[in-house]
């Protein structure tokens, strides 16, 4: 049945274009926008046709018809709404069309797709004299309409970096820095390890060194009885506080040890003197000689220690230390009595060596510090007792220290007895390497 239609804008009264309906009339639409008909594909798109057709702008148009037959059949006018049917048989699109932020308001959905899909080669100018037609000769190959490798139908092209050397300089040195602000419930970025200083010779064998110089203020107290030949009767107890007239003496110590790992050994060198002068308030005996009661007499009596030791470390922990260890006890006595008035003058010394047994700790809080150590020795019918405790402070690799110490012995050697006390403060400064 053939059909007649009324082009608009013609000015010839009774212009009329006769078409026979041989193709459906979407088909004759798209055919007559092709050829740049662009008032009668206007005239012939009522609304009763398929919203899928769509005229394209004659400043549009390219060289390829094919290419805008591709685009009368994809695009539609914008706010135009989809069809079921169209969202139904293209689920990306159904899927990106229902998540709210994947479209802009007024834009159609196949329009990056395609337009995507072109971008691979710019649109063809058409030869002159013939508007809206290209030559076919030079269309390029169906696989030209195709997307662009690597590129997804449908999805929006990402925005390009403009992060310049500038910037990314920037945020190398806030992730060095330690700047960066990171999320709620995320983890900050992993800080590289900081440069490893070169260990000493200390660190590297885990040895230690201790250096140390004490003044030890003390006071001499006891008795002492002395004989001749071992012979009994030759002597008589002397207080050496109250009759000898001793004054308190201050001496210079001197102490160094070495330890490797939990191992520890060292010395102690601890000279005692005592000196006094008084006048008699009765006789003494003192190996075999008589002092008269009244007489002046001068006493020098000299006790002189040597210690060595062997320290193993029981436990190590920041807070502190504790040792146990073996040693011995190396002393030599010697005393002189010299009276001008009664012209009388005697000497006598001997040694003895003492094994031993001592324990040591120390309790650490910043640059402070307490400890104490005691030693103590058994001979048969001999023992001493030796007790210290003291506080320190410390900088860097020096420690100024001060506390108490007492030192007992009880000494019978055949008649000859001695029963000593030696007690006071002391003061030290240390020299720690390696600690």
């Amino acid at each position: 049945m053939p059909s007649t239609f009324r082009a608009r804008g013609a000015e010839a009264p009774g212009f009329v274009h006769s078409v026979s309906t041989i193709a459906p009339l979407p088909m004759l639409c798209v055919l007559l926008s092709a050829c740049g008909t662009e008032d009668v594909s206007r005239d012939l798109h009522p609304t009763w046709l398929p919203p899928m057709v769509a005229r394209v702008p004659a400043d549009e148009r390219s060289s390829r018809p094919d290419e805008d037959r591709a685009r009368e059949l994809h695009f539609r006018e914008p706010g135009d709404p989809p069809r079921a049917a169209e969202k139904e048989s293209d689920p990306e699109r159904k899927s990106l069309e229902e998540e709210p932020g994947t479209q802009p308001a007024g834009s159609d959905f196949t329009r990056p797709r395609l337009e995507s899909a072109f971008q691979a080669e710019p649109p063809r100018q058409a030869p002159a004299g013939e508007p809206g037609r290209g030559d076919s000769a030079e269309r390029p190959p169906a696989r030209d309409l195709e997307p662009a490798p690597g590129v997804i139908p449908g999805a929006q092209t990402p925005k390009e970096d403009k992060r310049t050397l500038e910037d990314l300089e920037k945020m190398i040195e806030e992730l060095e820095e330690g700047n960066v602000e990171t999320k709620p419930g995320t983890e900050p970025p992993a800080q590289p390890p900081p440069p490893r200083e070169e260990s000493s010779i200390f660190e590297r064998l885990d040895l230690g060194l201790d250096l140390t110089g004490a003044y030890w203020m003390y006071a001499l107290d006891g008795t002492m009885l002395i004989t001749k030949g071992g012979h009994p009767g030759t002597g008589g107890k002397i207080d050496v506080g109250k009759a000898l007239g001793l004054e308190p003496d201050s001496l210079p110590q001197v102490a160094a040890s070495i330890r490797l790992g939990d191992h520890r050994g060292g010395f102690e060198l601890m000279p005692l003197r005592s000196d006094g002068q008084t006048t008699l308030s009765e006789p003494l005996i003192y190996h075999a000689q008589t002092f008269p009661a009244g007489s002046q007499v001068e006493s020098s009596l000299d006790f002189d220690v040597w210690s060595a030791h062997y320290d193993y470390r029981l436990v190590h922990e920041p807070a502190g230390d504790l040792w146990l260890g073996l040693g011995g006890y190396y002393w030599g006595f010697d005393s002189t009595l010299e009276s001008a008035d009664a012209g009388l003058s005697e000497h006598r010394g001997f040694t003895a060596v003492f094994p031993s047994f001592r324990t040591s700790g120390e309790l650490r809080h910043g640059i402070f510090s307490v400890g104490a150590q005691v030693a103590g020795g058994l001979l048969t019918d001999s023992y001493f007792v030796d007790l210290r405790a003291g506080a320190g402070i410390t900088w860097g690799n020096l420690e100024l220290s001060c506390g108490y110490r007492f030192f007992h012995v009880d000494i019978t050697e055949t008649t000859n007895l001695l029963e000593f006390d030696y007690q006071g403060p002391f003061i030290g400064l240390s020299l720690k390497l390696g600690e």
